[in-house]
């Protein structure tokens, strides 16, 4: 589940940056960021995760800095992407 659901967030940030073309690092930071709040604003309306008030500062930004890796690996990707089929 978790693969597809970054799989889908991937596809969306395809489709938003090849409609804005806009810099791909600033996206990537934007995605990341995005999938983090959704995650804890989903998980704990469906009970599976504590509301984010429960977890420490620290293990906060760590969750928030994974989310980070993942939407600039994806804009990395996409901008590579983008470089060879130019």
């Amino acid at each position: 589940m978790h693969w597809s659901y970054g799989a889908a967030w991937g596809a969306l940030y395809g489709l938003v940056q090849g409609t804005l073309h806009s810099p791909a690092l600033t996206n990537g930071a934007v995605l990341g960021t995005t999938v983090f709040g959704s995650a804890y604003v989903m998980l704990p309306a469906m009970d599976t995760y504590d509301p984010p008030w429960e977890y420490s500062p620290k293990t906060l930004a760590t969750d928030w800095s994974c989310h980070l890796v993942y939407g600039l690996g994806v804009a990395g990707a996409y901008r590579a992407i983008e470089t060879l089929r130019d």
